[in-house]
């Protein structure tokens, strides 16, 4: 027994192996080869917001990009790639942060030393501290400063490990770390540019997100640091929003966090879709069991005319495609009756308040053709069959119909009411299973 996917497999890239040659399908090594040459041009510390809506595929550029830097780009910088979203159930993000750093810099020959004489010298530089704290919680502050706590100190009791927690824990502690943090960066970054990559900062919790930009704002704000975020910029506003009031001026918020953006828009092709999305389609069909079928080809045709490709994202294509594999077939084999099928398909999806207005037999030709850029074949476009069939579809009653819609009404719909046809087909298709939004 054969087994299909309703979605496809998650891409596996091998971080830091692996760059866009033969992993990215989607024509992107360009817009990777524009961020390298950025983040090795400048020196001064950058933030850049790598912005699209969800679902474009920035997890994807971006684990392609941080092997890329240096596979395919030639760049110099040593990459770190930070999934927020993995991290957000801690409270403090620099955890988080600096641990994914740490695995990059010990595992990299020409920052290992310094990267660990840098922890030791943080490590001399509080301790002091962590003997004032140590004193305070087992002999008492008039004893703070007798020798009679070093060797408890020296000893690395129990007792040492809760009240240096304590400390770490308290206002000045945090304090002291970042200045010694800073002053680790700064040597290091001497030595060796470094590039942050935070992928999946807009699926975080509110406070988790902002409270990530305040830390890479006060803690890496180093010459030779720049930070790459994965985000959509709408999404982060409305966490700005969520977190200071909806009344706070978030773009100006985020102002203060992020240097610049990247788009990450597919660039359109002459039939008003982008050649992206009809690339991704075709793959997403191959990964399913959609391909070499009608509905691959179908779907690809229609694909190609959406006029605001802008909205539809990757993430759009694969429910599309999905939408594809578990939908029953129209009943009746029309050519009428399959554009029908396809063509409400991707509205379910990219404008799914149509289908309500299509199913009740309200669909207007403006809200179809919106959507779709199918043209008259009268002006000797060969997709004329189409627009015949949707306009049928869509056709106010009590306009006047030309005359050349007549002829098409007997030969397409054998004279039977257009807009019933539609909603009958969106019955039996649409209406058996239905993705979550």
């Amino acid at each position: 027994m054969s087994h299909t996917r309703l979605t496809p497999k998650a891409l596996e890239i091998d971080l830091y192996k692996q760059g866009f040659e033969g992993v990215c399908k989607l024509g992107r090594a360009s817009d990777g080869k524009k961020l390298s040459d950025l983040v090795e041009r400048i020196s001064e510390p950058m933030v850049i917001a790598l912005d699209a809506p969800w679902g474009a595929g920035k997890s994807v550029f971006l684990k392609c990009w941080v092997g890329a830097h240096k596979l395919e780009n030639n760049g110099t910088a040593e990459t770190v790639y930070f999934d927020a979203f993995k991290h957000d159930f801690m409270d403090d993000p620099l955890i988080g942060l600096t641990g994914a750093i740490s695995e990059r810099l010990e595992a990299n020959p020409k920052t290992k030393f310094n990267w660990q004489k840098a922890k030791q010298a943080a490590s001399k530089l509080v301790r002091p501290l962590f003997r004032i704290a140590l004193s305070v919680a087992t002999v008492g502050a008039t004893e703070a400063a007798s020798s009679a706590v070093d060797p408890a100190l020296s000893a690395g009791s129990k007792e040492l490990e809760d009240a240096s927690k304590t400390f770490w824990e308290k206002e000045e502690g945090k304090r002291a770390a970042m200045e010694n943090f800073r002053t680790t960066l700064e040597q290091v970054a001497a030595e060796q540019k470094l590039v942050i990559v935070v992928d999946e900062l807009d699926r975080c919790r509110p406070d988790y997100a902002l409270s990530l930009l305040e830390v890479v704002k006060h803690f890496f704000d180093v010459d030779n640091v720049h930070f790459v975020l994965g985000v959509n910029l709408r999404e982060l506003a409305n966490s700005v929003r969520a977190r200071y009031g909806e009344k706070v001026q978030a773009e100006r918020y985020l102002q203060k966090f992020v240097t610049l953006s990247m788009p990450l828009i597919p660039q359109p092709s002459r039939a008003g879709t982008s050649q992206t999305q009809i690339r991704y389609f075709r793959k997403v069909a191959q990964d399913i069991g959609l391909c070499d079928t009608w509905k691959e080809d179908w779907i690809a045709q229609y694909l190609s005319q959406v006029i605001h490709h802008n909205h539809l994202s990757l993430r759009d294509v694969e429910k599309i495609a999905t939408l594809a594999m578990v939908t029953p077939e129209p009943s009746h084999r029309m050519h009428a009756a399959l554009h029908l099928y396809v063509g409400a398909l991707i509205m379910q999806v990219i404008a799914p308040s149509l289908i309500i207005k299509a199913r009740n037999k309200q669909l207007s030709d403006d809200d179809f053709f919106t959507i779709f850029h199918f043209r008259d074949r009268r002006k000797g476009t060969p997709d004329g069959e189409p627009h015949e069939v949707w306009t049928l579809a869509t056709w106010d009653r009590q306009k006047t119909r030309p005359v050349y819609l007549d002829d098409a009404s007997t030969s397409l719909f054998d004279d039977k009411d257009p807009r019933e046809t539609l909603s009958q087909i969106i019955a039996e298709t649409l209406d058996v299973f239905r993705l979550m939004a």
